[in-house]
C-alpha cells in the first residue's frame, strides 16, 4: 500500500497535472513502481481533489477590503483582492480549471478572515466593556428545526365530534412542527385548539410506537398550492419523552448534513453553558402556572432553593395555587394577560403561618391590604417579635402569550425589623380575611430536571446575572446574563453601563464588588451564600459618561423604618435602585451536555471549540441581581 509521507508527495506532485495533456505520461513514470490497487487508490484522490467545481463565491461582507465582481466561464464571483489571488493561482496551477480544492481554499480563507474579525471585537469588548448575552435568545432558533417529511395522524375536535385526519410533516424541531394537509381539511377550526399527533411514518423507520399520542396546540394555518398547512406547537408542560430524544439525535446530523452556521452554535453553547450555572444559582423558587387554581402548577427545584421550595411547595403543596386563588392578586394576573406585549409585574406580600387550634393555617397580606389596615403591620412585627415566621415575599411574573403560561419567581427579602408600639394587642382577627384556603386547589409539581419547563423560565428569566470566571487562580467577572425584555423594570436597571461597565456599578462600586468576590471565596462549590439586599444610589449628570453610584446593605439600617425613610427620600429623587444579590459557587459543568454542539464547533473551528469549553469549565461563581425597587417601597409603605 502507499503510505502516509509517500502518497502526500505523489499527490503534491501531480494534481497540479491533472487537467493537462502529459498528465497520463507523468502519472504512469511517477507509479512505475506502484502496483495496480496502489494507483486507482492515488487516481481517485486525485480525482476528488481536482475534480471541477460549479459552485459560485459570493465574499460580499464576508471578508475585509473591497468586494468586485469577477466572471469566469460564465459564473459570476464576488472576491477581494486576497481571495481574488487565491482564485487566479489556482486556475494557472490547475491548466484553467476552476477545481474544488480551489473553492475549498478560498472558504478556508473566508473562515479565518471571519475569525480574525470575531477574535479582534472580542479583544476590543473585554478590554472596553463586559460581555453579555440575553438569557433564553439561542441565535439559531431557526436552525433547531429541520426539513422532515413523515406520515403523522391528527386526532382533535371540530363542533364536539371527534375528527381524525392524515398529514405529513414538513419541518420538525423539539418545540413544534408544520404539517401538510389535503385542502379540504377543515384546518381553520382547529386553529388555537389542543390536538394529538401520533407518528405513523416514525414507527417505520425507527423503534418508536406509532399509538402513542404527542399533545400540540395549534398556532397557525395557511393555505399554499392547493395545500393547507398547520403550525403548531408542543406542551411547554410536557415531560422530555421519546420524541425528544429521537429528535435530538436527527437535530445533531441535521448540523452536519447542512452546514449550520458555526458562529451561531458557539453564541448558543455559551449561553447555554452559563444559563444552566445561573438556574442552579436561583434563591428564589421559578414557578410555571395557568391562573386557573384548579389546574397544576410547577415549580423548578434548584441547587440553591431547596429551604424556600420546601416551605413554599413541599410541605404543602396546595400553597402556590392558594395563592393565586386569591382575589388581589387574580386582578394583577388578568391585568398581564391583556398586555399586548411581554412585562414584568412584581406583588410583595408578608407570608406567615399560625398554629390555630391545632390547625395549621397560612396567610398571604398584601401591601394593598397593608396600605388600607396600617395596624396589620403591627401584628405582624409583634408575631416576628414573638418568634413566628413572617417572610416578606414578592411573586415577580410575566406572561407567555405563545404558552399561554404564566413564568414567575417567588424571592424572599429578609428586611430589618419594624418599630412599632410594644405591648399593643394582636388581635388576630384582621388577619382572617388573609388565609390561603387550600381546599379546592390543585397541588403544586416540584420538577428538577424539565428540559420545556427549563428553556420557558429561562426565556422569561426575571433576574440578570453576573459570572465570575476564574482561571489560573485569577478570579474576574466576565460576563453578565440580561433579561430578555425591558416592560416593567425601572429605567435604572435597563442602563447598559450600569451592567456592562467594567467599574460594575451594579455592585455599588468597587468596595462592594470585592466584598461580594471576597465572600464568594468562602462558599463551597454547589452552595449558596443567604440572599443580601443593596440600595443603590444613582446620579448622572449630561456631561458624564458613566453613573456615579453608591451602595448601601439594606441589613446595614437599625429598623425598616429607617431604611423606608431613606428610599423614599432617594425615590423621589429619582436616583433609587433596589437589587437582591444572590451568591452561588458553581460545581463543575456538565459538559456531555454541549458535547454534541462541541463536537460540530470542532470539526470546523478547533481552536474556538477549545475555548469555549474552557471558558464553561472556568465558570467559578455566579452573583445572581434581581431587581426589587418597586416592592420594597410598596413594604415600606
Amino acid at each position: 500500500m502507499v503510505r502516509g509521507l509517500g502518497l502526500q508527495k505523489l499527490i503534491n506532485e501531480l494534481k497540479h497535472k491533472v487537467h493537462s495533456a502529459s498528465f497520463e505520461r507523468l502519472f504512469a513514470e511517477k507509479t512505475a513502481h506502484l502496483s495496480g490497487p496502489q494507483k486507482l487508490q492515488l487516481k481517485i484522490k486525485l480525482n476528488e481533489l481536482t475534480k471541477p467545481s460549479t459552485a459560485a463565491i459570493d465574499l460580499r461582507r464576508k471578508v475585509p477590503g473591497p468586494v468586485a465582481m469577477y466572471e469566469y466561464q460564465g459564473r459570476t464571483h464576488f472576491f477581494n483582492a486576497e481571495a481574488q489571488k487565491i482564485f487566479t493561482d489556482g486556475l494557472k496551477a490547475n491548466n484553467g480549471v476552476y477545481t474544488d480544492e480551489i473553492y475549498r481554499n478560498i472558504m478556508q480563507y473566508m473562515r479565518e478572515q471571519q475569525q480574525t474579525r470575531v477574535t479582534k471585537q472580542i479583544e476590543a469588548d473585554s478590554q472596553s466593556k463586559l460581555g453579555s448575552f440575553v438569557l433564553g435568545r439561542y441565535y439559531r432558533r431557526s436552525e433547531e428545526r429541520m426539513n422532515f417529511v413523515t406520515d403523522v395522524v391528527v386526532k382533535g375536535r371540530i363542533d364536539g365530534k371527534l375528527i381524525k385526519l392524515k398529514a405529513v410533516t414538513v419541518d420538525i424541531s423539539l418545540q413544534g412542527v408544520q404539517l401538510k394537509l389535503p385542502a379540504t381539511a377543515p384546518v381553520q377550526k382547529l386553529l388555537h385548539q389542543t390536538v394529538a399527533i401520533f407518528y405513523l411514518g416514525l414507527a417505520k423507520e425507527f423503534v418508536f410506537d406509532q399509538s402513542q399520542p404527542y399533545s400540540y396546540q395549534v398556532l397557525g394555518t395557511h393555505e399554499k398550492d392547493k395545500q393547507s398547512y398547520l403550525r403548531l406547537r408542543r406542551d411547554a408542560v410536557a415531560d422530555d419523552d421519546a420524541l425528544d430524544k429521537l429528535l435530538r439525535g436527527l437535530l445533531n446530523g441535521y448540523k452536519f448534513r447542512y452546514k449550520v452556521n458555526v458562529d451561531h452554535v458557539i453564541l448558543s453553547v455559551r449561553a447555554k453553558g452559563h444559563e444552566s450555572q445561573w438556574l442552579q444559582s436561583q434563591q428564589g423558587v421559578p414557578v410555571i402556572f395557568s391562573g386557573n387554581p384548579e389546574k397544576t402548577a410547577y415549580a423548578i427545584a434548584t441547587e440553591s432553593n431547596s429551604a424556600l421550595i420546601d416551605s413554599c411547595c413541599k410541605k404543602t403543596p396546595q400553597l402556590l395555587n392558594a395563592l393565586i386563588n386569591q382575589r388581589w392578586l387574580r386582578l394583577k394576573l388578568a391585568e398581564l394577560r391583556g398586555h399586548s406585549e411581554q412585562i414584568r409585574l412584581q406583588l410583595p406580600f408578608y407570608f406567615l403561618t399560625l398554629n390555630v387550634k391545632g390547625e395549621k393555617r397560612h396567610y398571604a397580606v398584601s401591601t394593598v391590604a397593608l396600605a388600607k389596615q396600617p395596624a396589620i403591620k403591627n401584628i405582624l412585627a409583634g408575631l416576628k417579635r414573638a418568634g413566628y415566621s413572617v417572610q416578606a415575599l414578592v411573586l415577580s411574573v410575566t406572561y407567555s402569550s405563545l404558552d399561554k403560561l404564566f413564568v414567575g419567581l417567588v424571592s424572599a427579602i429578609d428586611l430589618p425589623g419594624w418599630k412599632t408600639i410594644k405591648g399593643s394587642e394582636l388581635k388576630l382577627d384582621v388577619l382572617k380575611p388573609h388565609r390561603l384556603h387550600l381546599q379546592g386547589v390543585q397541588g403544586t409539581k416540584v420538577v428538577e430536571e424539565h428540559p420545556r419547563l427549563t428553556q420557558l423560565y429561562t426565556k422569561c428569566g426575571l433576574c440578570n446575572a453576573l459570572f465570575v470566571h476564574r482561571e489560573a487562580k485569577q478570579q474576574d467577572i466576565g460576563l453578565a446574563a440580561l433579561m430578555p425584555f425591558k416592560q416593567g423594570l425601572p429605567g435604572w436597571f435597563q442602563n447598559p453601563e450600569l451592567w456592562l461597565s467594567r467599574s460594575h456599578y451594579i455592585l455599588g462600586g468597587k468596595k462592594i464588588e470585592n466584598e461580594i468576590l471576597e465572600r464568594l471565596k468562602y462558599i463551597d462549590p454547589a452552595e449558596h451564600a443567604d440572599t443580601k439586599t443593596l440600595l443603590l444610589r444613582l446620579s448622572q449628570s449630561d456631561n458624564q459618561a458613566e453613573p456615579t453610584v453608591n451602595g448601601r446593605w439594606l441589613s446595614d439600617f437599625t429598623s425598616f423604618n429607617e431604611a423606608s425613610l431613606y428610599m423614599k427620600k432617594l425615590y423621589k429623587e429619582k436616583k433609587l435602585l433596589a437589587v437582591n444579590i444572590e451568591l452561588y459557587r458553581c460545581k463543575r459543568p456538565v459538559i456531555r451536555a454541549f458535547r454534541d454542539d462541541l463536537n460540530y464547533v470542532q470539526t470546523y473551528l478547533p481552536h474556538r471549540a477549545k475555548s469555549l469549553e474552557r471558558q464553561i469549565k472556568s465558570i467559578d461563581g455566579v452573583i445572581g441581581v434581581q431587581d426589587v425597587t418597586a416592592p420594597l417601597l410598596r413594604l415600606a409603605l
